[in-house]
């Protein structure tokens, strides 16, 4: 990646997670319950790093730049995951080995696309 592509992802990094973090404090102070701000965080950062990181990985030019698409898209969905999890806990408590097992499907489903080598045309 050129330095003026790093610039502009970094910048848009901070200002998304920004927006997150302001959205996730507006989702606790609104629901009274601050606990609920880890997991709107998670999900937040997760969802925009599963976006960079599919646009990384399915319009790169080089294999490394495909594998940072990966890398970003794996740790995307595991926020995305444990926010989902603890949100899902909130709300319907005492499902935590429902969900532990949901988690570990997800994680092998995970490691098995993302070891998928991409189709080139």
């Amino acid at each position: 990646m050129n330095d003026r592509a790093s610039v502009t992802l970094t910048s848009l990094t901070i200002s998304y997670l920004i927006m997150a973090f302001a959205a996730s404090i507006l989702i606790a102070w609104i629901t009274e319950d601050w606990t609920l701000f880890f997991p709107a965080i998670f999900f937040l950062s997760g969802m925009f790093a599963l976006f960079i990181g599919f646009r990384q990985r399915f319009g790169a030019l080089t294999k490394r730049e495909g594998d940072d698409g990966n890398y970003l898209m794996f740790w995307g969905t595991l926020l995305m995951a444990f926010g989902t999890i603890w949100s899902v806990n909130y709300v319907y408590p005492g499902n935590l080995l429902f969900l532990f097992i949901a988690f570990l499907v997800w994680l092998a489903l995970a490691v098995l696309l993302f070891t998928l080598n991409k189709v080139r045309r």
